[in-house]
């Protein structure tokens, strides 16, 4: 599946979440924030992605065992 996604959104989103860019944040160094930031972006990119990670959520919460 192709998508042509504009790079001044792009830009623009990650812009505003300093996190994955600033360096001089203590944030930066936190994962889970980046990876949350990251999320953000791509949810507004490519609305769809929401949809993908609940049915992921739901199968991983049927397959307990997938987990070990």
């Amino acid at each position: 599946m192709e998508r042509n996604i504009d790079p001044e959104q792009l830009i623009t989103l990650v812009q505003e979440r300093g996190v994955l860019w600033d360096k001089t944040l203590n944030d930066y160094k936190d994962k889970h924030l980046k990876i949350a930031a990251w999320r953000e972006v791509c949810c507004v990119l490519i609305p769809e992605i929401v949809i993908v990670e609940v049915i992921l959520r739901q199968s991983d919460a049927s397959h307990p065992s997938s987990l070990w």
